[in-house]
């Protein structure tokens, strides 16, 4: 039975590092280029895009790898205080508000790092006016909280700590499976 345990364990652990790795590196190097391409070509908004732009890719990293830090502390402390009812509830809940603080200290750091940089108003300076670039400029917002996102609800209902419910259906047919095949040996 402690075999069966560690691997699905370790099968959690490892899809949620491959996820949150593709999820801090993919969608960066998505954006980077419409971002700096929407900035006027000259020389002061050129540099400012590409300060800007450098800036939301490391923001964007290291809030991802923020967000499964935290989730694996709390898997870890499930996995290892084994309880159930009120006090993996109250626990789940402590991790739910901690997730969504940090995903949205991380927007408000790229937001803050945007008024460092310039805190003069961007549109009409270095970008065009239009709708279009205004929502070019506030991509990496989007597309950060969108993937923590994503990955905050994967790690509590795809790959949550052994004593925990997974609620997706993929997750439910390999969990399913890892355990009917260690009750047939």
């Amino acid at each position: 039975m402690k075999a069966t345990s560690n691997k699905r364990i370790t099968l959690r652990v490892m899809v949620t590092i491959l996820l949150a790795a593709a999820l801090a590196l993919i969608p960066p190097q998505w954006y980077y280029n419409t971002l700096y391409n929407v900035f006027y070509l000259d020389d002061l908004a050129k540099s400012t895009a590409l300060q800007f732009a450098e800036a939301t890719r490391w923001i964007h990293m290291g809030g991802i790898a923020a967000v499964w830090l935290l989730n694996l502390v709390f898997f870890i402390v499930n996995e290892s205080k084994g309880d159930f009812g009120s006090k993996l509830h109250r626990r789940t809940s402590l991790q739910n508000a901690l997730n969504f603080l940090l995903i949205v200290a991380c927007v408000a750091a790229m937001v803050g790092y945007r008024y460092m940089l310039s805190a003069e108003i961007w549109i009409g300076v270095y970008l065009p006016n239009g709708n279009s670039s205004v929502a070019r400029l506030w991509l990496p917002y989007y597309v950060y909280a969108g993937c923590a996102l994503f990955l905050w609800r994967f790690c509590m209902d795809a790959a949550p700590a052994t004593n925990c419910a997974v609620r997706w259906p993929l997750s439910k047919l390999i969990d399913n499976g890892i355990k009917r095949a260690e009750s047939t040996r």
